[in-house]
């Protein structure tokens, strides 16, 4: 019903804009031919006023002669025949009529050009109200399929409910923080992560710019909207609020976005090698793992980071070639875990391949058995709250869960 009403409300807009402009253009030439006319007929009338005793032509123009008796007739342009002395007034008469048609002329066929211009405005204003509403439509069917997606992979062990309140969703991403943080994944305040709203799927809650992963609080997570827009909030944003939006846009199952900096992710970036199942965490991004190349520099455009959507792929991290990771996940559980497993796989890598060339690797089957077992959404949710669990400990909070 609200997509209806603003198809509507952009149609009137832009037809009657269209329609507003063309009827402004319409009144100018009324005008300007009007004033032409006057002009034109004023001309005649002095002319025939200041000659009452000349002769009309058949062209209609006064000669000076003396009048006789009986007065001589003459005939006009119009084919009608007057006499001497009612010449003038039949110039000026016939200057008038031909005055008055020819603004009724201009009239009715400027209307029915500003009813065309009018209709076609409002078929653009049509065509562009559906444009507008694109986004809105893959966002609904983006809402669908993330419903559909959620429900599937939540397990007895998933603590975040796609559809539990939003202070739920706030305080797994302040846990989600802490853990990062006590895994070696912060960079002073420069990572970031963001959850998106399961009522609102083209909103999503992001961690502000200025404060580091274990520094989110209730009262400084943002809101931001598709654009990269802070709908509520008074915190700072990050700058690279892009990588976010655009993932979420372009991937239906991704209800949860990381980035950050880990230095053997970084290192591995650095080589341009893909991933190898050098440890059960790299069966877990053998073959699964993107990769951004355009710059070493932040993500600040939209443009950019819907490079690093696209370089995303549908795997669930992309490596920031000289700059960082962005892990993605159906949950939170499952992004942060993921982050944890990506640079643990990346750093035994660095490590395999500076001690000389590694040993083959196990068969292509044996490694996708694997990748299907650690990859099980219970997985993700039992080990990211044990380490929550962990983090409750060293700072003393008492949870009996």
């Amino acid at each position: 019903m609200k997509h209806a009403t603003v198809r509507v409300r952009l149609t009137i807009l832009y037809g009657g804009l269209f329609f507003l402009a063309g009827a402004i253009l319409l009144t100018v030439m009324y005008l300007l031919v009007k004033q032409n006319l006057d002009s034109r007929l004023a001309q005649k009338v002095q002319i025939a006023v200041g000659t009452k005793s000349g002769v009309v032509t058949k062209s209609g123009v006064i000669a000076s002669e003396k009048a006789s008796s009986p007065q001589p007739m003459v005939q006009l342009p119009n084919g009608r025949t007057v006499t001497v002395a009612e010449a003038p007034q039949a110039i000026i008469d016939e200057q008038a009529d031909i005055r008055n048609q020819t603004l009724e002329l201009l009239l009715v066929q400027g209307g029915i050009a500003l009813l065309g211009v009018g209709a076609v405005a409002a078929g653009f204003g049509w065509l562009m109200a559906e444009r507008a509403l694109r986004p809105v439509h893959e966002i609904t069917a983006t809402a669908r399929r993330v419903a559909s997606a959620g429900s599937a992979q939540r397990g007895l062990h998933e603590r975040i409910a796609l559809t539990g309140p939003h202070d739920e969703i706030k305080e797994q991403l302040i846990w989600a923080g802490k853990v990062l943080v006590a895994e070696g994944q912060d960079d002073f305040t420069r990572g970031h992560i963001s959850f998106r709203l399961p009522d609102e799927p083209f909103l999503f809650f992001m961690k502000p710019h200025s404060v580091g992963l274990d520094e989110i609080t209730p009262d400084n997570i943002l809101t931001i909207d598709l654009d990269g827009h802070v709908v509520a909030g008074t915190a700072r944003r990050h700058s690279e609020v892009y990588i976010h939006s655009e993932i979420y846009k372009q991937r239906a199952d991704v209800n949860c976005v990381l980035h950050t900096h880990p230095p053997y992710a970084v290192a591995l970036s650095a080589t341009g090698r893909p991933m190898r199942a050098y440890s059960q965490p790299g069966a877990l991004f053998q073959e699964a793992l993107g990769i951004y190349t355009d710059t070493i520099n932040l993500i600040r455009s939209k443009e950019m980071g819907a490079g690093v959507a696209h370089a995303l792929g549908p795997h669930r991290a992309v490596l920031l070639k000289n700059h960082g990771a962005v892990t993605v996940g159906a949950t939170i559980a499952e992004t942060v875990i993921g982050a944890i497993m990506l640079e643990n796989a990346a750093m035994v890598q660095v490590l395999a391949e500076a001690t000389g060339d590694p040993a083959p690797e196990f068969p292509r089957a044996d490694v996708e058995k694997l990748k299907n077992d650690i990859s099980r959404p219970e997985q993700f949710a039992i080990n990211f709250e044990y380490l929550v669990r962990r983090v409750k400990r060293r700072e003393g909070v008492n949870d009996k869960t």
